[in-house]
């Protein structure tokens, strides 16, 4: 059974992650699930653009994710369901 489900959702994209999570934009900070071995680990995508308002001013010279945004993508993964 446990085989069955990892196969049901290795690979969740934007559309089902919004039918899951009541998160929408700007805090929807999950495009895409690529793996997931339930209760062990997952791997998520967010897509990002020079645009993205938290790099506005945000080592300018050198564009990076502050921890602001990187930690709230990080602890929405969890809330998938298994």
């Amino acid at each position: 059974m446990a085989a069955d489900k990892e196969a049901a959702m290795s690979v969740l994209n934007i559309s089902q992650i919004m039918e899951i999570l009541p998160h929408r934009q700007p805090m929807l900070l999950i495009d895409s699930v690529e793996e997931i071995e339930y209760g062990v680990r997952a791997v998520a995508k967010k897509c990002v653009s020079f645009n993205e308002p938290f790099f506005a001013g945000h080592f300018p010279q050198e564009c990076r994710v502050p921890l602001s945004a990187s930690l709230p993508a990080i602890h929405t993964l969890p809330a998938l369901p298994q």
